[in-house]
């Protein structure tokens, strides 16, 4: 049950500046303050600095192996895309998607390595 708690928590630090920015960029570019292709990379980044951070502060709640709860936690998020993706917009499966998820394997797995390291005793 903590450790429910634990990624219930950090998946609020991904899911809500996911929203927030998703709202902020939208903005941005219904009045032309940015291109629709600078927007596409913002997203890529903000989202992957999102997860590096939430995958940072769940990486301090673990107690060892972090790579081991950052791949954990990446494939949460990338079980939750893929439903999401396949799912509900109905998208092909292609190797931009394979090279897209395994990134968010390799941000979380380093942010939950380099949070158990920065873990308080």
């Amino acid at each position: 049950m903590n450790y429910l708690k634990k990624l219930g928590k950090s998946l609020l630090y991904i899911i809500i500046p996911s929203i927030l920015f998703t709202f902020i960029l939208t903005l941005l570019n219904y009045f032309d303050i940015i291109s629709y292709n600078s927007l596409n990379i913002i997203k890529y980044i903000l989202f992957f600095i999102s997860l590096f951070i939430s995958s940072f502060i769940f990486g301090k709640f673990s107690n060892s192996k972090g790579w081991l709860e950052g791949i954990k936690y990446g494939l949460i998020i990338v079980i939750i895309l893929l439903l999401f993706n396949y799912l509900v917009f109905n998208t092909p499966f292609n190797i931009k998607a394979i090279i897209y998820y395994l990134i968010i394997l390799a941000t979380s797995s380093i942010g939950s390595m380099l949070g158990i390291n920065f873990k308080k005793n």
